[in-house]
């Protein structure tokens, strides 16, 4: 060790204990690339189920702007609609509610009756929504599982054979999606390996889907997938599709069902799924529905998200917002930007960019997931867009909170949306804008507005007719009082 470096790592030590420094093995570095835009910003997120009739605030579903929803109701097809998401009508569901659940659907047992309930379940979702068609149709549910399927793997590929044939007789133009398993495993045989399931089902029944789909729910807190596993299993499923199939098939990708039981109420993972799903190029993806406890007082209910809440998004009223919520909405307003590159030092902590010209806005969303302590993380801004030596920087919280990682997640609401932890102009340096995150903690979330400081401080205030009068009479007042004065 040479004496430059000793005294160095001694400077360094001093400034540690001085608190004027962190440690550099608790920093995290993450970088947006503000000058290079990748794409227009594309909303790729959606929910399943979610909800009873009636029980959902409308707003603020809107404010959402939900792009997809898997579902097999009416009530929750015209809410789907109403804020113009696409629909998957999961015909599973439906066969499974008209025979007494999962357990009784065993359409091989007489599959002329089967495929009767079929064309009888369609032409009833037509006569009641005849100008709006469902976008995909969804075979069957998690063949993989045992709950929902018993067949063996040849009555699967023959199931999967008649309801296509069934639907594409009723509607040469509709598109199937499938199969839709609870969790991707490339290494096994049957269904759950997906593109073998999809080369069998082409090689003996002639049929290729419209969409490909899987789930990402096995639970990371029981060695399932984690949000950074879906680029991985992605990268699989285009490989092993274009080595099956060559470059002539290429369906959608749908992860139609994402996140895990004690994972789905986390800010953080919530980022973390949205950030993976965004750089594997997903073109649908829904939210999975858990069950959940609610406390109010000495009153304790379990619930299923799938019914009340809309997928952890809201209490069980519908109407309080969760902290997943406003990593949603604010997801959400990053609709219309332009998207930005961007680099972290760790998988496991993730951020979104855009850029909003006419806004002179910058926008992040930053989370962590699977963490085991607290860090500062450091967001470096490169290049950044907008005329002034200073910006303006708005960093607000979205809390994680310990209950949500229990085998049985506790749901807690937070009406009034983010923290805001600091309003501040920020120096720009040498092109850069640098945001410092003391002591960020694994599951929570954090949005960031970054504005102009020179379109801040002109900004002209939004004011009422009335107050406009105000304003206008109180200066002309002062300036009346003015002009006297210097007479």
């Amino acid at each position: 060790m040479t004496i430059r470096s000793l005294s160095f790592q001694m400077a360094l030590f001093s400034l540690v204990l001085l608190g004027l420094v962190w440690p550099l093995a608790a920093i995290e570095t993450m970088t947006v690339f503000a000058g290079q835009e990748l794409r227009p910003f594309v909303l790729r997120h959606g929910y399943l189920h979610g909800f009873s009739i009636g029980s959902l605030d409308t707003n603020r579903v809107a404010a959402l702007k939900p792009r997809h929803w898997r579902l097999a109701h009416e009530f929750t097809f015209q809410e789907a609609r109403r804020h113009g998401a696409s629909v998957t009508w999961i015909l599973s569901d439906g066969y499974a509610n008209a025979v007494g659940g999962y357990p009784n659907a065993k359409p091989w047992l007489n599959w002329t009756g089967y495929e009767n309930f079929l064309r009888a379940y369609l032409q009833n979702i037509r006569s009641q929504f005849p100008n709006d068609p469902v976008a995909f149709y969804d075979i069957w549910n998690e063949p993989d599982h045992p709950f929902f399927w018993s067949g063996t793997y040849q009555q699967t590929l023959e199931l999967f054979a008649r309801t296509y044939n069934v639907v594409k007789e009723f509607d040469a133009d509709a598109r199937l999606v499938g199969p839709s398993i609870s969790w991707f495993r490339p290494n096994n045989p049957g269904v759950e390996n997906v593109t073998g399931f999809l080369a069998d089902l082409d090689s003996q029944y002639g049929i290729r889907l419209d969409a490909v789909a899987w789930h990402e729910n096995g639970g990371a807190f029981h060695g399932g997938p984690k949000p950074e596993d879906i680029l991985t299993n992605t990268e699989i499923v285009r490989a092993r599709l274009e080595q099956n199939f060559g470059t002539g098939y290429a369906p959608e990708l749908h992860i139609n069902e994402y996140t895990g039981t004690q994972e789905h109420l986390s800010p953080g993972w919530n980022v973390g799924y949205l950030y993976y799903i965004d750089l594997a190029d997903i073109d649908a993806s829904m939210r999975s529905c858990w069950t959940v406890l609610e406390r109010s007082g000495q009153t304790e209910v379990t619930y299923s998200g799938c019914g009340f809440g809309m997928d952890g998004m809201f209490l069980q009223n519908g109407r309080t917002p969760q902290p997943a919520y406003w990593v949603y909405q604010r997801y959400a307003e990053m609709d219309g930007g332009t998207q930005l590159a961007t680099a972290s030092s760790r998988i496991r902590s993730n951020i979104l960019a855009t850029r909003h010209e006419g806004e002179r806005t910058l926008r992040l969303l930053v989370g962590r997931h699977f963490h085991t302590s607290s860090d500062t993380v450091q967001i470096k801004i490169e290049d950044y867009p907008f005329a002034g030596e200073e910006a303006f920087v708005r960093l607000e919280k979205i809390p994680h909170f310990p209950e949500f990682y229990d085998p049985l997640p506790e749901v807690r609401g937070l009406l009034n949306g983010p923290e805001v932890v600091s309003d501040q102009i920020v120096p720009v340096v040498d092109g850069c804008v640098s945001i410092s995150i003391p002591a960020f903690g694994d599951g929570e979330a954090y949005a960031i507005t970054v504005e102009s400081a020179i379109a801040r401080r002109f900004e002209v205030p939004t004011l009422s007719r009335g107050g406009w009068l105000l304003l206008v009479g109180a200066t002309m007042f002062v300036g009346a009082i003015t002009l006297r004065r210097h007479r």
